[in-house]
């Protein structure tokens, strides 16, 4: 390469395409928006729960957690796939003496979501962290 002033130009490319990257990802950032639930738990007709830990399922469907306790609850889109006109239901619970704050969580491809560990339970310090796996329904639609 041909030194431009003592510079290589090769050693600005870098540079240059992390200045082209920020200044085109900025706007798709700010084109970015919330949209609140119409049908926030608690309201009428839904379940009353705080949501903590939230995961996408393999059909669609957003699972919850009642944050800090064992009790999970399900986001399902409405028929034209609106998740702020959804409906919640709850889904599933984790074992009556177990119910963590922190925890490490997967949705496995066939569906099933697995939670494992945490840090406290029921808001007092795990000694031991245990371990609990449920599973969901499979899914009857879904991403392959």
């Amino acid at each position: 390469m041909v030194p431009i002033r003592g510079i290589r130009v090769t050693a600005l490319l870098p540079l240059a395409l992390t200045l082209l990257a920020s200044l085109f990802g900025s706007s798709v950032a700010d084109a970015q928006s919330w949209t609140a639930l119409n049908h926030q738990p608690c309201s009428p007709g839904q379940p009353c729960f705080s949501p903590g830990t939230a995961l996408l399922l393999t059909d669609g469907t957003v699972m919850a957690q009642n944050s800090g306790g064992n009790t999970w609850y399900k986001l399902t889109p409405d028929n034209t796939g609106s998740y702020a006109n959804g409906t919640w239901s709850q889904l599933a619970s984790l074992p009556a003496d177990y119910a963590p704050l922190y925890f490490a969580s997967a949705v496995l491809p066939d569906g099933r979501l697995i939670v494992e560990g945490g840090e406290f339970n029921f808001s007092y310090r795990l000694q031991r962290a245990p371990q609990a796996r449920f599973t969901t329904q499979r899914p009857t639609r879904g991403l392959r």
